[in-house]
Order: structure tokens, then sequence, then C-alpha cells
């Protein structure tokens, strides 16, 4: 299975080969250099222009196709548009989240602070505790005899 990513690349590319010359301008090279360099060249895509685009695109060819319209093709106004809607979109995710995971900020803080005294108390038990000798692994103590004879 290929990568859907170098498949939605390979898309996109064909998308803006069809596109006029200077919508085409208005694109970086180095982001077209992106494209093209990602793309899946063992990915057969046949568009068919004559009907509505979007039923035929990878659901990831269609966001890099909106992010190179927001960020390259559209006016600022409405750059600055998208922009809004997506920040408000990007905050009703993260309430949906914090909603479905009842992410409660307090009641963690509470807990770091209890397991990190008793992290502390542990600390004070293992300071009046013996050391433990660690012994030589068998492996060890086999290449450190032959690395010994050949010394001599």
């Amino acid at each position: 299975m290929r990568n859907t990513t170098n498949q939605a690349f390979s898309e996109v590319y064909d998308v803006i080969n069809h596109m006029s010359e200077e919508m085409q301008e208005e694109i970086p090279k180095s982001f077209m250099n992106l494209i093209k360099d990602n793309r899946d060249l063992e990915y057969i895509f046949n568009i068919d222009y004559t009907i509505d685009i979007k039923k035929q695109l990878l659901k990831e060819s269609k966001v890099i196709l909106s992010l190179i319209y927001r960020d390259y093709l559209c006016s600022k106004e409405k750059r600055e548009e998208l922009l809004a809607l997506d920040l408000e979109e990007i905050r009703r995710e993260e309430k949906i989240l914090q909603e479905k995971y009842k992410i409660d900020f307090e009641s963690r803080k509470k807990e770091k602070i209890q397991n990190e005294e008793e992290i502390e108390d542990t600390e004070q038990e293992k300071i009046n505790l013996p050391i433990e000798v660690e012994k030589e692994k068998w492996y060890m103590k086999i290449f450190n005899f032959i690395k010994k004879i050949f010394k001599k």
C-alpha cells in the first residue's frame, strides 16, 4: 500500500498543472518543488475536470489545495477570514476534547505534588541503605580474560 500523502502530492501536482499560468506563478517554487519531489510517480490518477473535483480527490489533497489557496492565491482579506475560521474550528475541537476526556488540571497538579512528596520520602530512606555492589557479567569476564591474554 502506497503512502496516501505521496498520492495526494500527485493529485495536487496534477491540479496545479491545470491552473492558469498566473495562478501557478503565485505558488512559491520551493513549495512546488516539495510537491513535485514527494509525489508518487507510480500512482495513476485520472481526474475528470468536467465534474466536481472535490468528489474525486483524496482528503489529504483537499487539505493541501485549501492551504495553497489560503496562503498563496486568495486576497489578504479572504486569508484573514479563513485564518479566523480555522482558529475557531481549532478552539471548537479543543473544547470537544476537553469535555470528552474531562481533563482536570487542578487535581492533576495536586496528584503531582503528592507523588513528588512520596518520592522525596523514599529518597530519604534510600540514603540510609547500604550500597549494592554490581557483579561483573559472565561474558564481560570472558572478554576481559581474552583481552588480558592479548595484552601480554
